[in-house]
């Protein structure tokens, strides 16, 4: 008799199973721009954000630092158990004291899932894991209604260094360059060492590095001109610990974070 089927494991288990330690779908959050009566389709999608204590979320100051229109707020919305997406409003959205493309603001939920800081500093070769919404896509029906498509994607890969990055608008800031893709979408996505629930960083940008395949040269049978060759390596970017254990603002209270997040032993 022939053995019953093996059930696949379902998208949440699987990447449970994957990270060893989070369910990512409780604490990475998707951003939108809404009508606060919700009359209307959201405005926009913004990005990523991380529930990393209760009622603290932590995203890209890039994500919302423009005003929410009148009538408008900024939510970030937790896929439920039954696959249902629930806002929740952002309050005392505030950028880092630094000025660097971080942000916190306070939602009001629960941290479902236990996280910890990482204690040390992350290394090179040290690998990685994320979770976001890249690549969300705005789709419009016969009625002219708006609908984002939502598909939440696993990512995994390992730091190639730590260096200081100059992100145009924004200070110097310590950066860990990732060997994986971060695309839009992706940025406010917390970065935790893989396989486990420790937080080493928090994803906000891709850092394109390009480098000559071959120079400019004349054709010696049509004397033409042929240009030079570039090739484009895109890595990902994400902030280093080191910037949020001391991370305070509204949303913790005045607290730093590592005052509300435990660091790994």
């Amino acid at each position: 008799m022939a053995a019953a089927p093996r059930r696949g494991l379902d998208r949440d288990e699987l990447v449970r199973s994957m990270e060893s330690q989070v369910n990512a779908s409780k604490i990475f959050f998707a951003i939108f721009l809404i009508d606060q009566e919700l009359k209307e389709p959201p405005i926009a999608f913004c990005g990523t954000g991380t529930v990393v204590a209760r009622g603290v979320l932590l995203t890209c100051w890039h994500c919302v630092r423009t005003p929410a229109p009148e009538g408008h707020v900024y939510v970030a919305c937790r896929r439920e158990d039954d696959g249902r997406y629930v806002p929740h409003v952002m309050t005392a959205i505030e950028q880092h004291p630094e000025g660097l493309d971080l942000a916190m603001a306070r939602v009001d939920v629960e941290a479902e899932e236990r996280i910890v800081l990482y204690a040390g500093e992350p290394e090179t070769a040290m690998p990685t894991w994320s979770y976001g919404y890249p690549h969300t896509s705005l789709t419009t029906d016969a009625a002219g209604r708006r609908q984002f498509n939502l598909g939440p994607r696993y990512l995994q890969g390992y730091i190639m260094r730590g260096f200081n990055h100059d992100q145009p608008g924004f200070r110097s800031t310590p950066s860990l360059e990732l060997d994986m893709p971060t695309p839009d979408g992706l940025s406010g996505a917390g970065l935790f060492k893989h396989p486990t629930d420790q937080m080493i960083g928090l994803v906000y940008a891709s850092h394109k590095v390009a480098t000559i395949e071959a120079f400019e040269r004349v054709d010696p049978e049509t004397g033409e001109r042929e240009p030079e060759i570039q090739q484009v390596v895109t890595f990902g970017l994400a902030h280093s610990v080191e910037s949020l254990r001391d991370f305070a603002g509204t949303a913790t209270g005045g607290r730093r974070l590592r005052e509300l997040i435990p660091e790994a032993k």
